[in-house]
């Protein structure tokens, strides 16, 4: 599924959300709540689902990369939405252009939405 174009999750930045909401018609202030609303219900109960998850004959390990993987994507996803995030960009994924910058808009984060 593409969000504002993007298909990762370790693409996603404030600009993709904000063409979502376009895409949408949607608000971005109502996007960014619902995902923060979202990421936090998947947080929350996550240590919690995964302890009971854990029985004898199922790796216990695997079951907590699991919840560590689950927990650190919603937070990325959080992360993603909120003012600032285009500073969030995995450097890893970060294309240099020629002369040092990094690829992108080279617009400053939105701030105070």
């Amino acid at each position: 599924m593409s969000i504002g174009g993007c298909a990762r999750l370790a693409e996603m930045d404030s600009r993709r959300w904000e063409a979502f909401a376009e895409e949408a018609t949607l608000g971005l202030p109502l996007i960014r709540r619902r995902v923060a609303e979202i990421g936090e219900s998947v947080i929350g109960p996550a240590h919690e689902v995964a302890a009971e998850l854990t029985m004898p004959g199922l790796d216990v390990e695997a079951v907590a990369r699991f919840r560590r993987t689950v927990t650190a994507r919603a937070g990325r996803c959080m992360e993603s939405t909120g003012a600032g995030a285009d500073r969030l960009v995995n450097p890893l994924l970060t294309r240099r252009r020629p002369g040092g910058g990094a690829s992108g808009s080279g617009r400053s984060p939105d701030v105070g939405v």
